[in-house]
């Protein structure tokens, strides 16, 4: 590569920068989900209930990676190859 690019597993600064990058990528969004827009409905009066059932429905998927996790290492894919 030309142009002076400087590769991450050289740079220890540009690791953590861009570790740091991606930390506030994902957590800008989870914030929101899960702690700001129950917030922002309750404030505009949804009941309890409700709040509560958005945060089960955004939640599912991360209760079936508990389910679907040892599947995906069990059986392999194979274009992925083995996991």
């Amino acid at each position: 590569m030309s142009g002076g690019s400087t590769a991450l597993s050289t740079s220890a600064p540009l690791r953590y920068i861009t570790f740091a990058a991606l930390y506030a990528a994902q957590g800008i969004p989870e914030g929101l989900t899960f702690f700001a827009i129950p917030a922002w409905l309750a404030m505009q009066g949804v009941e309890a209930g409700v709040v509560g059932g958005y945060l089960a429905i955004i939640v599912l998927p991360w209760s079936f990676k508990l389910v679907a996790g040892p599947i995906m290492d069990r059986f392999s894919y194979l274009p992925m190859g083995r996991r």
